[in-house]
């Protein structure tokens, strides 16, 4: 039973899942790809026609149509190559039943069994299992398997063409869903390189140790909120706080209860965050929070509050209350994002310096 269980979740992999395409369809590229088949189809009914003419049901007029037909290949395919168009996935899947329709009439017109362009089934077949969802593709993969024996019915065919014509359907689809596992794996690997580029990407700015953002994520977060703050008219205020005595408790007792001291004041700042607030490992022992749509008097409040939080909840490895000095700055009117991490730096190394309390800037 669980052989079995696997090449169901095999078979399912392979088809995909719902009516619409996986998210990791470049659906820009698949409208390339689909001109590239558009132009091959073109050229070889150009190709085939001096061989194989249309004449077999309504005389010369098939030349007119043929020929409407081929144009029609040469300008989707000029469409789908124009990269300042993007077209939809609902217009790529039905402009592939124009292509399914124009080939079965060129075929009624040359002779049924006898004319070669049945031959062309194979490009539309290949690309909608490639790139449409499971229902889609299955649905067309019918119709092309339909079409395909078609001429049978209309040219009364033979045992032998019938035998023929199963075995070029079942080689058909074959190919069909040989190029949509071709396909679902080069899908699921871009999708897991994307999981992968994503993740780094998250890690890039965060912090290790204290699960906060890190110096980069801060940077990156403060230009981003004084432009916000410019576009809206809001206050902005950002709050630097810096552990007391740090350097002493990992001189006396290791790195390691260090680390494990910082971990529980950014434990304590996440959960005195508000809706809104960011919070970072500004380096060292110092954090950071940006308070969006904050002045300066609630800034310090939010300061006073932070401080008293740490001093009783948080505790040195001989049990004395950890302490965090804070500072706050806020944006003025001509400033910009480096100029307000500016202020706030100067003021938390001013603080330092001067061994004070909580203040603003």
């Amino acid at each position: 039973m669980t052989a079995i269980s696997s090449r169901i979740r095999e078979l399912s992999d392979l088809l995909g899942s719902g009516g619409a395409p996986r998210a990791t369809l470049d659906v820009a590229r698949a409208q390339r790809v689909g001109g590239v088949f558009w132009l091959i189809g073109g050229i070889a009914a150009a190709l085939l026609l001096p061989f194989s003419p249309p004449t077999e049901e309504i005389g010369w007029g098939g030349w007119l149509l043929a020929v409407l037909g081929i144009c029609c290949c040469f300008g989707l395919a000029a469409r789908r190559f124009n990269t300042n168009l993007a077209l939809s996935l609902d217009e790529i899947y039905y402009s592939g039943w124009i292509g399914l329709l124009a080939i079965a009439a060129v075929e009624l017109l040359a002779g049924g069994l006898e004319s070669p362009y049945g031959n062309l089934y194979v490009l539309p077949a290949l690309y909608a299992a490639a790139i449409h969802g499971t229902r889609r593709a299955l649905v067309f993969l019918g119709a092309v398997a339909l079409a395909t024996a078609l001429p049978l019915i209309y040219d009364d065919g033979s045992e032998v063409a019938a035998v023929d014509t199963a075995a070029e359907i079942v080689l058909l689809m074959a190919l069909a869903m040989t190029a949509r596992g071709l396909i679902t794996t080069v899908r699921t690997q871009r999708a897991a390189l994307m999981v992968a580029a994503e993740d780094a990407e998250r890690r890039a700015r965060r912090d290790p140790l204290t699960g906060l953002g890190n110096r980069l994520a801060f940077q990156e977060a403060i230009v981003r909120e004084v432009a916000n703050s410019k576009r809206r008219g809001r206050p902005l205020s950002v709050l630097l706080g810096d552990l007391e005595n740090f350097k002493a408790i990992n001189d006396s007792y290791g790195h390691v209860l260090g680390d494990q001291c910082l971990r529980e004041v950014a434990d304590a700042i996440a959960a005195q965050a508000r809706t809104g607030d960011q919070c970072f490992r500004w380096g060292g022992d110092e954090f950071a929070i940006l308070l969006t749509e904050t002045a300066m008097d609630q800034a310090e409040n939010v300061g006073d509050r932070l401080s008293g939080t740490i001093t009783a909840t948080c505790n040195a490895p001989d049990g004395r209350p950890l302490k965090i000095e804070c500072v706050v700055t806020t944006l003025q009117d001509g400033q910009d994002a480096e100029g307000l991490l500016l202020d706030a730096d100067r003021a938390l190394t001013s603080l330092k310096s001067s061994g004070g309390e909580s203040r603003g800037a």
